[in-house]
This record gives C-alpha cells, structure tokens and sequence, in this order.
C-alpha cells in the first residue's frame, strides 16, 4: 500500500473519529523510534488508529512531511 494513501483530510477524519477509531495527536517533529513504539501499544487489536498531526511552532519538518513519515508506520491506520 501508498503509505500516502492513509494521510485523509479533516473531513474523512470525523467520519474515523466518529467510528470509534482510536486518536492521537502529536507534533513528530522529529519522529523518533520511541513514537512507534508507543502507537503501537496504544492502538488496541482490531481497531483502527488515526494520528492528528500537530505543528509546532518553529518546526523541523513541514507537516506534510511529517504525515508521510507517521503514515509509513505498521500501526497507522490513518493520518490527518
């Protein structure tokens, strides 16, 4: 799968939300390796995981960038 494929606009987000889906929001900026360990705890079995990607201010990386890189996550479902 286009890892791109699972980065959804606000939109399809509230219709995730509204789901039941699992959400986290963070600025992963830079993302770390201890970032993938912890959604990968946090998504529970057989549901699915959205990440709100927050921006900081003086960011490292452009947020579309930092959503390419949450998105190739095994445990993200999907990324807004």
């Amino acid at each position: 799968m286009d890892t791109r494929e699972k980065i959804i606009d606000a939109v399809r987000a509230a219709d995730i939300i509204a789901s039941g889906a699992t959400v986290v929001s963070g600025y992963f900026d830079p993302l770390i390796a201890s970032h993938a360990e912890r959604l990968s705890k946090i998504k529970p079995a057989g549901a699915k995981l959205l990440v709100l990607i927050a921006t900081p201010a003086n960011a490292i990386l452009p947020a579309p960038a930092r959503a390419e890189l949450v998105a190739g996550l095994r445990a993200v479902d999907y990324v807004s």
